[in-house]
């Protein structure tokens, strides 16, 4: 059994991704990134209509290479 603090990420171990046109999405991400100490860097913004489903072939063109690449960027992988 893992202890729960064993299992905690550390803040530089976090990514945030938030939907970059949604106040809502945005404030949540940097609220959220305040309180656990994240750094900001580390919050991603997506490209996608707010409040909308993306299409199965949206998200393995468009929205997952592209958290995909900000991850390796990031050394968040």
């Amino acid at each position: 059994m893992i202890s729960s603090a064993a299992a905690e990420l550390a803040p530089e171990e976090v990514g945030i991704i938030a939907v970059k046109s949604s106040r809502e999405s945005l404030a949540v991400a940097s609220y959220y990134a305040k309180v656990r100490n994240v750094p900001k860097q580390q919050i991603f913004t997506i490209d996608v209509p707010p409040g909308k489903d993306i299409s199965y072939a949206d998200w393995q063109q468009s929205v997952k290479p592209a958290i995909r690449r900000w991850l390796g960027e990031s050394g968040l992988h």
